[in-house]
């Protein structure tokens, strides 16, 4: 059974569940729409095909993945390994919905203080989010993104002084 969430105005109705491999399509169909907006690219255009994707990623993952579903829609997924948050996507169409914001949160009671992120430079929205809920950038590095011909920075995140408190006598 998941967990639920009361809906806010323009959140969807949605539970969050553990996920299975069955989810995984649909987990692959909103990495891949929601990375073009990440990575600043037009809806139209096609992700480098060197860029790894999360097909051949999820797998092998060692982590723990769970899901925004509703009745018969994924709205997003949020995936830790220790105290990193892995991978947060929200299918773009619910962007600004509340979805990302439950699933960081969540995250963030699974993780506890000391919950970190790395995510590319630039992605105002979602550094808005992480700083919202606590996140500090605490450093900056360049990377290099396979299919693209500049580098691209990423920004390490940290929240130690969580915001939302763990469950009542939890100290992680």
């Amino acid at each position: 059974m998941g967990d639920w969430f009361s809906p806010e105005a323009r959140m969807p109705n949605f539970i969050l569940k553990s996920a299975r491999e069955t989810d995984w399509p649909a987990m692959i169909a909103i990495h891949r729409r929601a990375r073009k907006s990440e990575l600043g690219l037009a809806e139209d255009a096609s992700i480098p095909a060197a860029l790894p994707d999360l097909e051949a990623t999820l797998p092998g993952f060692d982590g723990f993945i769970w899901l925004a579903q509703g009745m018969n829609q994924l709205f997003g997924f949020v995936a830790v390994r220790g105290k990193e948050i892995v991978w947060l996507y929200v299918d773009p169409d619910y962007h600004r919905a509340g979805v990302g914001r439950a699933l960081l949160r969540f995250a963030m009671t699974k993780c506890g203080r000391g919950v970190h992120a790395t995510m590319i430079a630039g992605n105002a929205p979602a550094l808005a989010l992480y700083r919202s809920l606590g996140f500090n950038l605490v450093s900056s590095d360049t990377v290099t993104v396979p299919g693209f011909f500049a580098p691209k920075s990423s920004w390490r995140l940290e929240c130690h002084d969580l915001r939302y408190p763990l469950s009542p006598g939890e100290d992680r």
